[in-house]
């Protein structure tokens, strides 16, 4: 999994990088693009949805979709 977070928030992450799978991760321009290998989608969709508001993601889709359907049914949870 490739995402790429606003480097303001880079100091939240942690420790819990590692227990999501963390690789690695490089500098860009304007944010930090962190590579993550992990055998729970569904954890690193719970746990990208904490600082989804200040990151992209960049693969797979399957990740756009999860975090989309996680959103999807906390707004429907609101009501």
């Amino acid at each position: 999994m490739i995402i790429q977070v606003d480097k303001s928030i880079r100091h939240y992450f942690g420790e819990q990088k590692y227990y999501n799978g963390y690789v690695s991760e490089k500098e860009l321009d304007d944010c930090i693009e962190m590579t993550f290998i992990t055998t729970s989608l569904e954890g690193f969709t719970r746990w990208y949805v904490m600082f989804g508001d200040k990151s992209r993601i960049i693969s797979p889709v399957s990740l756009k979709n999860m975090v989309a359907q996680l959103a999807q049914a906390t707004l429907k949870n609101l009501k």
